[in-house]
């Protein structure tokens, strides 16, 4: 997890610097141009990640089905993607990129329900190792 997290956070850097690299370098108006280069969640695989790391679950057991490190590393893989396709189309272009930036709300969030799905799945093995401990300490009495 910790993994995911230092990944997470180098990608979101590159980007933050690699757009004021660019900031520096084009002398035109870089606001309506960095908006029209915003990526959001518009592939279909990014957004079945999403809605499958978004979806509540009432019953703690079935959190465990849910692989985090998995879908969280393909969410990368995805929006790497993404973003250099994105990054290949403004090449084309003829004008210098400007460097493609995620959406770092959406990824706030996102990031935010997977370390409370960690958590709760850590709270819940807590509370099982206690209950275990109680009953041996109980039977052996």
């Amino acid at each position: 997890m910790a993994t995911v997290v230092i990944t997470f956070f180098l990608l979101a850097r590159f980007y933050v610097c690699k757009m004021d690299a660019d900031y520096q370098e084009s002398p035109r108006d870089r606001t309506t141009s960095r908006r029209e280069k915003r990526w959001s969640m518009n592939s279909q695989r990014l957004e079945e990640i999403v809605a499958e790391l978004m979806k509540p679950i009432s019953d703690i057991r079935r959190s465990f089905d849910t692989d985090l490190s998995a879908l969280l590393e393909e969410y990368l893989t995805e929006a790497g993607l993404h973003a250099l396709e994105a990054g290949e189309d403004g090449e084309e272009g003829g004008a210098s990129p400007i460097g493609v930036a995620p959406n770092y709300a959406e990824l706030a969030l996102l990031l935010q329900h997977s370390a409370c799905l960690y958590g709760r799945k850590v709270d819940f093995l807590y509370q099982h190792v206690l209950n275990v401990s109680d009953s041996l300490q109980n039977g052996t009495q």
